[in-house]
C-alpha cells in the first residue's frame, strides 16, 4: 500500500479562487470542494482533493 504525504493547505474559496483554481469545484451541504483527476490520460487516475 501506497502512503503519500498530505499537507492540508487552507485557501478561502471566495469567487476569485474558485474562478482561478485549477481543477474542478463541487458545492456540498457545507460548502465546495476542490478536486483534481491527475495521472495519464491512458494509465491510473488519481483523484486529488482539498
Amino acid at each position: 500500500m501506497w502512503r503519500i504525504p498530505f499537507i492540508p493547505e487552507f485557501i478561502e474559496l471566495n469567487r476569485l479562487t474558485r474562478k482561478e483554481a485549477p481543477g474542478e469545484l463541487v458545492k456540498l451541504s457545507n460548502g465546495y470542494t476542490h478536486y483534481q483527476l491527475c495521472g495519464p490520460e491512458d494509465g491510473y487516475r488519481v483523484l486529488r482533493y482539498d
